[in-house]
């Protein structure tokens, strides 16, 4: 399975994308964030922009797309 997500450098999305490529799934994930997970397979994208996510969608064609995404602090 192709699996699209926004947040993946977070604590959920991170520790999710380890689980799916162990599991054999292609992890795709956004961009937002000083570093990279080793678990992404960089089709990357700014959740800020429509366009980005749309061409991310576009280029990944994911089977889902999980949006973990949120603003640091909330």
């Amino acid at each position: 399975m192709r699996v699209l997500i926004s947040g993946i450098h977070g604590f959920i999305g991170a520790n999710l994308s380890k689980y799916l490529k162990s599991k054999g799934h292609h992890v795709f994930g956004d961009n937002i964030g000083s570093w990279k997970t080793e678990f992404d397979e960089g089709y990357t994208f700014d959740i800020r922009n429509d366009n980005e996510i749309e061409d991310a969608i576009k280029l990944a064609t994911p089977d889902i797309f999980i949006n973990l995404a949120s603003r640091k602090g909330s």
